[in-house]
């Protein structure tokens, strides 16, 4: 336990001091749910963290890791064979992307290595941990916690409700979001927030997690994770590769680092000041003081990854809850209001200032104008990302929504065309199908001795037999188009994405202005604390 020495000092020469003593813990949550699920990028994203961590932070902070099944031998971790090109022959390509297993023939498994892991990813052992750690973390201390694993959406039962039909399916909380761990077991956002809630007040948690849905755990921030019961008394900050009700980018199986486009890996670099190739990164430092924030890091992610992520933070989601955009209009003061318990709760919270409301700020105007109003890291978004998704001149809100506009129409035929090749592509791999199986029925077996025999010695006779049968050739032709459409559509959902993340950074420039007008102040007050933490440093000032 660590000793500190008390003193009677003024406020100003405490905070100080608490500063002074502060420690760092950091906490990793990764792995998938099995193996099937714990794709190598995975563990490659915890160990680019490692090496992010150990250049930057030379002191050696404890960092502890629970990642898959932990320190069981067993393989748990899947990747794409290395050497598949050179091993795999032809006849068995042929015969797999025809008869069955094309999408998982290259991969193969083995025992992750992580260096310095503490155990599994599993809810009761992290939970143990985190009891433990209320009594080891003091006042000014920070905790990090960061998730690379797999996610799920909310689930809302149809039936959710305490008394009748006084509370129903549209008061259930679509935020409650999961995190998937090992062997099935997963973890709420809820449940996670009555985790953090064991910490100290004066704790700050700091969150960076990437799975799927991930934006749901931003409001840990709130009693229970949910927004309906107002503002945890904790002090928690975090960012979040996707919003709450989308899947995320980032798990694969792929070897080869380069090709990762994954949120948390340019958080890292941006933080660490160079990519996983060890390319130097100049650019994240917005403001020019020499370092870069969380803050500056989310908005790197924001600008530099090309997916369909569309990463959050938990100040955006607070301006969410308690400002709002353009004018009220009449009856809009009781339209929102929740009921039952959860307004209780939220009246407690108090979100908005008593007397007469001042004019609002509208999300409207050219960008230039509005990038006055923002940070600089968000200045950065707005000028960089408006050339990335297509607007030309000079950009504005009614230009940002009219290409949305149109890069969503654009998707809906890419959407349309895909399937329709799909179904032509399925079609003519169907009929290829069935003319292989009447020359050799054994292969309506997929363990048949013969299928064997067709992908070694009699290789050259099954490919040459394909080969010359009527429809292969329209066969490769269908595949070929499909994998264009497949492209074409995803080209358009990452732009699709590129531009909510545009409209989004907008939206949170005119709600932050806003906010002051119509809440509390000790909304207010929160909200700067909030900003505070996520334009705080990995490498505290001292």
């Amino acid at each position: 336990m660590r000793i500190r020495p008390v003193a009677v000092v003024s406020f100003v020469a405490v905070v100080g001091w608490a500063s002074a003593w502060a420690d760092d813990f950091f906490l990793t949550i990764g792995g998938g749910y099995d193996a099937t699920g714990n794709q190598v990028s995975l563990e490659r994203n915890v160990v680019f963290q490692q090496s992010v961590l150990a250049r930057q932070r030379p002191d050696k902070p404890v960092h502890e890791i629970y990642f898959a099944d932990g320190e069981d031998e067993a393989r748990d971790l899947q990747l794409c064979d290395a050497n598949f090109e050179k091993s795999c022959s032809r006849a068995r390509r042929l015969m797999a992307e025809l008869l069955g297993d094309e999408s998982t023939m290259n991969l193969v498994y083995r025992n992750h290595n992580i260096v310095g892991e503490t155990g599994p990813s599993e809810p009761k052992l992290i939970e143990r941990r985190m009891k433990k750690l209320a009594s080891e973390l003091a006042a000014g201390d920070r905790l990090f916690i960061y998730a690379t694993a797999h996610g799920g959406s909310a689930e809302i039962d149809e039936d959710y409700g305490w008394h009748d039909d006084e509370l129903t399916e549209s008061t259930a909380n679509e935020y409650d979001t999961s995190l998937y761990m090992w062997d099935g077991d997963s973890i709420t956002a809820s449940e996670f927030s009555r985790w953090l809630d064991q910490l100290s007040p004066d704790v700050e948690v700091i969150l960076v997690m990437v799975q799927c849905y991930s934006g749901g755990f931003s409001h840990t921030m709130f009693h229970d994770a949910d927004s309906d019961l107002g503002m945890s008394n904790h002090r928690r900050c975090g960012f979040f590769s996707q919003v709450h009700d989308r899947p995320a980018a980032g798990c694969t199986p792929d070897i080869d680092n380069d090709d990762y486009q994954e949120y948390s890996g340019f958080f890292w670099a941006a933080l660490g000041g160079e990519t996983r190739a060890g390319k130097p990164i100049t650019s994240a430092d917005y403001n020019g003081d020499g370092s870069v924030s969380f803050a500056e890091a989310h908005a790197y992610a924001v600008i530099e990854s090309d997916t369909i992520d569309i990463p959050i933070s938990t100040s955006g989601e607070f301006l969410r809850k308690y400002s709002s955009l353009g004018k009220k209009k009449p009856g809009d003061d009781d339209a929102d209001k929740p009921t039952g318990i959860g307004g209780l709760f939220g009246m407690l919270a108090g979100s908005e200032k008593d007397g007469p409301q001042q004019e609002l700020l509208e999300l409207r105007g050219s960008l230039a104008e509005l990038a006055h109003r923002g940070s600089p890291h968000q200045r950065a978004i707005l000028e960089r990302l408006p050339e990335m998704i297509g607007i030309e001149g000079k950009p504005s809100i009614t230009a940002i929504n009219n290409r949305l506009k149109k890069i969503e129409a654009e998707q809906a035929k890419a959407s349309v065309k895909y399937g329709t090749t799909q179904s032509t592509y399925s079609r003519i791999s169907n009929g290829l199908v069935e003319a292989i199986e009447r020359e050799w029925p054994e292969l309506t077996s997929p363990y048949a001795p013969l299928a064997m025999e067709l992908c070694n010695e009699r290789a050259d006779e099954f490919v040459a037999k394909v080969e010359s049968l009527p429809n292969y050739a329209a066969f490769r032709r269908a595949q070929e188009r499909n994998e264009r459409a497949m492209e074409t559509y995803r080209e358009y959902e990452h732009l699709e994405a590129k531009a909510q993340r545009l409209l989004r950074t907008c939206e949170n420039i005119v709600l932050e202005a806003n906010l002051d007008k119509i809440a509390t102040s000790e909304i207010v007050e929160r909200y700067r604390q909030l900003r505070a933490m996520e334009d705080g440093l990995l490498v505290p000032s001292p």
